[in-house]
């Protein structure tokens, strides 16, 4: 395995290991912040005492990766785009990096603030950091809260966001790291193409990094496809001595259930490809192999459920409003609106282009695309579009997959293209010399590259490996000292970027209001709403109670603003995301403050 698909297994792997930890230490009562410094400690201590180890097998990858790069670039036609994808990721790379500094919401001090985010998966983040099991959480699995809740724990507050959002960056990151990481197992040169394009397809969507889940499900189903296809599954041994990679798999498909409902969807998928690989094998080595296959899923991805019917017996569920809720689903025709759906979302020239670069048939090795866009991408779209078109986030994690194949697909046309035009003009040998020219290059720099780092390993003693580890203990103490000295700076940057949560200007104006009404026993009262962005904005949460004032039922709404009249702990009612009422009514009983675009109404009680 090359250093590229042993990082993204780390990083899956490390994801599933704190899930599972914080799940059992919650279970337990015993999720404290000592509790789990402890256990740091101890994985240290583990790293010293296995040091020789680990860089023993770190040598192997690294082996395998520079045998696993001379092999692709060896083909000198190859070099210039290489050359060339380098230069795509460097551009894009630095766009990313400067656009990440500037912007209050995508900014480094980053917030959640979607809905979803805000309202739910970070509030069962904070749940999971008071040592407690999360309530209402539907059908939604916990990976990523819980995982969140480490961040919150170790730095002793969960105001502090930025730490646990950045995370959610990292996902496009390690999904393209395993792409490049199955384009050297496979030595297809094409696939670390089709890494970029997927990079940019992923980049082209707003939910990249914002505290969804659905970003990263999807990364999760591009590791564990790519890890399927480049472990070289029974190509040597038997299906039983290859027990581990299939667990491996297991595992890692079981990450993507815990990750949101989807990753089931992608890994039944990837059991489809996995049975048709074997379905000529005996029927005791097939039933063996998809056991070892699907029971470590089953047992990571159902691990939360346990624990949720059976231990906390929360039985909240919206699966079928979901589906079928018409303020959700207004076409009740499904053909007709799977149409709609797809003529909606899929009408911009990169999906067209992407959709149909895709479905390019080919052959050998690259059948896999065509495995994965039959048995994942496909299925997947037509489901969205009958059952969960209403939001197309939901269609977000078929994006890493298909833009795999479709920038793949796209260097196999254009490579072939090349060698039509070259052959037909007669300008192969020109274009050997210039190869010639970049092969020479490649090459010596290749050279010196193994050169530095043969040295770099040599010096690396294990003398020198309690230096580095302890310099590095050293570093996470300063940074853990310096931030719980400096926490005011960091609130008040997030304090700042929370203000966008929801719609920035209303935020504003009821702050401003409540300034200048202070004097007011009238201001110490609740906001009645369900602008539920106001129970996570500074200063203004302690004054949200919810009302289900912009309700789609016009019986529900109105009962909700009676209810909100008598209520003798609320002194404000707020309209969202609705034409704003008549300015007085109820008698009077309340009355119009101001309005933001005539969809966002705020009134006073009399």
């Amino acid at each position: 395995m090359n250093i590229f698909l042993y990082t993204s297994l780390i990083f899956v792997l490390s994801l599933i290991a704190n899930y599972i930890l914080v799940l059992l230490l919650t279970a337990f009562g015993i999720f404290r912040r000592d509790i789990y410094l402890f256990l740091i400690l101890a994985e240290i201590v583990y790293f010293f005492i296995c040091s020789n180890l680990i860089l023993d097998n770190l040598k192997k990858v690294l082996a395998v990766t520079q045998e696993e790069l001379r092999l692709i670039i060896q083909p000198h036609k190859y070099k210039i785009y290489i050359l060339f994808i380098a230069l795509i990721f460097v551009i894009s790379g630095t766009l990313r990096l400067a656009n990440s500094f500037e912007h209050p919401i995508w900014g480094f001090f980053q917030i959640f603030y979607g809905v979803d985010p805000v309202i739910s998966w970070n509030r069962w983040a904070i749940d999971w950091s008071m040592n407690q099991f999360p309530t209402l959480t539907w059908e939604y699995p916990q990976l990523l809260p819980a995982n969140w809740s480490i961040t919150y724990l170790i730095l002793g507050t969960n105001k502090i966001e930025f730490v646990a959002r950045f995370l959610m960056n990292l996902f496009p990151l390690f999904g393209v790291i395993s792409f490049i990481g199955s384009s050297l197992a496979m030595a297809k040169l094409e696939l670390l193409f089709g890494a970029a394009f997927s990079a940019y397809l992923l980049k082209s969507s707003i939910w990249t990094g914002t505290g969804y889940a659905d970003v990263p499900v999807s990364i999760l189903g591009a590791i564990l496809f790519s890890c399927y296809f480049s472990l070289d599954l029974f190509q040597k041994n038997t299906i039983l001595e290859e027990r581990n990679k299939i667990i491996l798999l297991g595992v890692i498909g079981g990450g993507a259930i815990a990750t949101k409902q989807t990753g089931a969807f992608i890994f039944i998928s990837l059991v489809v490809i996995f049975y048709l690989k074997i379905y000529k094998s005996s029927k005791d080595t097939i039933v063996k192999a998809l056991i070892y296959l699907i029971l470590p899923a089953i047992v990571i991805g159902g691990m939360w459920y346990f624990f949720k019917y059976l231990i906390i017996k929360d039985f909240s569920s919206v699966a079928v409003q979901l589906v079928s809720a018409t303020y959700l689903h207004p076409e009740p025709f499904i053909p007709k609106r799977m149409l709609t759906a797809f003529i909606r979302d899929f009408s911009s020239p990169l999906l067209i282009t992407s959709v149909v670069l895709s479905l390019i048939p080919r052959r050998g090795k690259m059948r896999c695309l065509n495995q994965m866009m039959w048995f994942y991408v496909i299925p997947w779209s037509l489901i969205w579009s009958a059952f969960y078109s209403y939001d197309n986030r939901n269609i977000m994690p078929i994006y890493s997959i298909l833009g795999l194949a479709a920038g793949t697909n796209l260097y196999f046309i254009v490579a072939q293209l090349l060698a039509i035009i070259s052959k037909k003009t007669n300008r192969i040998l020109s274009y050997a010399n210039v190869s010639s020219y970049f092969l020479i290059k490649v090459n010596k720099s290749h050279d010196f590259t193994v050169n530095i780092i043969t040295n770099i390993y040599k010096k690396f003693k294990q003398k020198y490996l309690l230096g580095f580890l302890i310099l590095g203990i050293l570093i996470s103490l300063y940074f853990k000292i310096g931030l719980s000295h400096t926490n005011d700076f960091y609130l008040k940057q997030q304090g700042q970027a929370k203000l966008y949560r929801g719609n920035y200007e209303l935020n504003l104006k009821l702050l401003d209001f409540f300034v200048a009404n202070k004097s007011l026993n009238q201001s110490e009262k609740f906001i009645a709403t369900d602008y539920q962005f106001l129970g996570y904005i500074p200063e203004l949460e302690d004054k949200y109670r919810y009302y289900a004032l912009s309700h789609p039922n016009p019986v529900t709404q109105k009962s909700s603003m009676e209810l909100a009249i008598q209520d003798s702990d609320v002194g404000y009612l707020l309209f969202s995301y609705m034409k704003c009422p008549i300015k007085n009514i109820d008698n009077r009983k309340i009355s119009f403050v101001f309005s933001y675009k005539d969809i966002f109404c705020f009134y006073q009680k009399n």
